[in-house]
């Protein structure tokens, strides 16, 4: 959507530079991705200098002498620190959190001071399981909801704070990817993403935005008679853009069914369109498919897919 916006905003249409542009946006998100999880690896690094710097301390106390090792021992974050490939990909991409090193500290500090590291500390002997949870709670509470990373994020790259959820949700696929057994620090098992699309989801892609472009005066022409009561140049660009993707998907994709494509599409238009646009969108179209339906145009096939 966004890279058909840029396509039809733009002077010059030029749909293979602005393809390979949209293609790039991919790149851009396991980038993010992995900042993500360098973040957690040095934020149990911070934890265990933390841990050796009081144990250093001229007259320490009990605490610093035996401290809650807790944190330092969760097995997925230890995993992630020895994970060969992510460690590869971090240097590869230069990825640093140096030059924000307050973060950390700051993370850390008041992760201890959540509620849910209390209730951490209150089970007895962690299960893997116990810390997968308590992993994916502080990332999502601690680390999604960080202003201070959203800055940092925000000032770092154009395409990063546009694409956070989804390199947020691979970050939590990931730590849910991880088994008790390929945990231990000499296990050659990583559950790092390198790829976000196969082959099948490459070709929906390209054929998505190359057919949307290819019948876009068929569309326009469509939606605008079925949208009678509004002008055409009163229809938001986002929810235009919605709709011609939507058709383009009902036509050219036989094994997705029409229920699917539309749902999908009024999910989309909740994050990018008015608040409005879901009853208008889901109208057009209705009426749209109601007429491709009597034209014999949507074919569909495979089980349960010939009335869908």
């Amino acid at each position: 959507m966004e890279a058909l916006y840029a396509f039809h905003s733009g002077d010059e249409k030029d749909e293979q530079a602005q393809f390979a542009e949209l293609t790039s946006v991919f790149d851009h998100i396991l980038h993010l991705y992995y900042y993500q999880l360098a973040f957690l690896v040095q934020m149990r690094l911070e934890v265990s200098r933390s841990l050796d710097k009081a144990k250093k301390k001229y007259i320490p106390s009990e605490e610093d002498l035996n401290p809650n090792m807790r944190l330092a021992n969760n097995t997925i974050l230890i995993a992630l620190q020895h994970d060969n490939k992510l460690n590869a990909l971090i240097k590869k991409k230069g990825i640093t959190w140096k030059d924000s090193e307050d973060l950390i500290p700051k993370t850390v500090r008041s992760i201890k001071q959540s509620h849910e590291y209390a209730q951490y500390l209150q089970v007895n002997e962690p299960s893997f399981e116990d810390d997968r949870k308590f992993l994916k709670r502080i990332f999502k509470r601690q680390i999604m909801e960080n202003e201070l990373l959203d800055n940092f994020y925000s000032e770092g790259n154009l395409y990063w704070e546009a694409n956070m959820d989804i390199a947020n949700r691979l970050v939590l696929d990931t730590i849910d990817d991880y088994k008790q057994r390929s945990t231990s620090v000499s296990s050659t098992k990583s559950h790092v993403i390198t790829k976000l699309l196969n082959k099948e989801e490459e070709q929906f892609v390209q054929k998505l935005f190359e057919g949307t472009i290819k019948h876009d005066a068929d569309f326009q022409l469509w939606i605008a008679e079925k949208a009678k009561n509004w002008e055409e140049d009163r229809i938001a660009v986002m929810d235009m853009l919605l709709m011609k993707m939507a058709i383009c998907e009902i036509l050219e994709f036989p094994v997705i069914p029409v229920k699917v494509s539309m749902n999908e599409y009024i999910e989309i238009s909740k994050r990018y369109s008015a608040q409005e646009s879901k009853g208008f969108i889901n109208g057009v179209l209705d009426k749209i498919i109601a007429d491709l339906r009597k034209e014999d145009k949507i074919k569909k096939k495979g089980k349960g897919l010939i009335e869908s």
